[in-house]
């Protein structure tokens, strides 16, 4: 009967001590969560480096750079079939200076153009390509800023924003678009030549 009493004090001093040991692991874990949390409250949200800046309007306000960096990285004369102006980068598909049976698209960002990047053409693509070229230095740069607000206020939405400028031959002229979105509308545009008179509104 004493060694069962015995062995039984000696199980409760065992159970308690661990018991203890228990409670001492867990605070202290749960201290050092929460000292972890509070540390990371106080650090400065992280930003991803990698993350895309949001777009300036860096060409809405100022394009004069496009074809001087264009025709310095691309050569002259500079000829295009498409053209696209956004408020942070141009996308131009252009002929060839030096081969003009070559086709290739750059980008214009950042103020750097980037290395052509091919464009397969079929022998009909090849044989229209003349009539589809346009100058791209006979472009009126200097009137980006003033097609951006002039769309604006001969669209006239609510919230419309113009998205980019595209730049085709057309029937019988070379043509600028610029085209505005909003909540309200799709798409719409005004049209103008490439010395920034506007000829016709689409909405």
């Amino acid at each position: 009967m004493l060694i069962a009493v015995l062995v039984g004090a000696a199980f409760v001093v065992m159970f308690g001590s661990a018991f203890v040991v228990y409670l001492v692991v867990s605070n202290a874990q749960a201290a050092s969560v929460r000292v972890a949390q509070r540390a990371n409250e106080a650090q400065p949200s992280f930003q991803n480096p990698l993350a895309p800046a949001a777009p300036s309007e860096e060409f809405f306000k100022d394009a004069s750079s496009i074809p001087k960096r264009l025709s310095a990285a691309i050569g002259t004369p500079l000829k295009g079939i498409e053209m696209e102006i956004y408020p942070d980068r141009v996308s131009l598909k252009a002929q060839d200076p030096k081969n003009p049976t070559h086709l290739d698209e750059y980008t214009y960002q950042a103020g750097e153009v980037t290395a052509p990047k091919p464009i397969s053409m079929t022998g009909s693509d090849l044989r229209e390509l003349g009539s589809k070229l346009f100058d791209v230095n006979a472009i009126d740069y200097s009137k980006v800023p003033f097609m951006v607000q002039d769309t604006l206020d001969a669209v006239h939405v609510e919230d419309g924003k113009v998205i980019y400028l595209f730049i085709e031959m057309g029937a019988k002229e070379p043509f600028i678009r610029v085209y505005v979105t909003s909540p309200r509308v799709s798409a719409a545009f005004a049209e103008y030549s490439f010395k920034g008179e506007r000829r016709t509104v689409v909405k």
